[in-house]
């Protein structure tokens, strides 16, 4: 997800969401979020079988593309505005639709 802070600079959260538990498996909160923090955050909660993540820039970046591949690991990318992404990665707090989601469920 994304939102900007108090003084108006943008923020992105990253959620790693287990799609069958719906545990969060990790947050991440950084100005700038690309795929190398992407696949550490992955790497640091275990190797994924599959991902459900939108088709942000950090997503479909050549590194992380190349590193699921390595790994075996399935993708699925969400339709932009289809509300998916909100929906099964339990960000179902009163306004969520506001955000861009920026979030993987494993």
């Amino acid at each position: 997800m994304s939102t900007w802070t108090h003084d108006g600079r943008p923020v992105r959260l990253l959620t790693l969401i287990d799609e069958h538990s719906r545990e969060c498996l990790a947050i991440l909160t950084a100005r700038r979020i690309g795929a190398q923090e992407v696949i550490e955050v992955m790497v640091s909660r275990g190797i994924p079988e599959h991902i459900r993540s939108d088709n942000g820039p950090e997503f479909t970046a050549k590194a992380l593309r190349e590193w699921l591949q390595r790994i075996g690991a399935k993708t699925l990318y969400i339709e932009p505005g289809s509300g998916r992404m909100t929906k099964s990665c339990g960000a179902t707090q009163p306004g969520a639709d506001r955000f861009s989601p920026v979030g993987v469920c494993v």
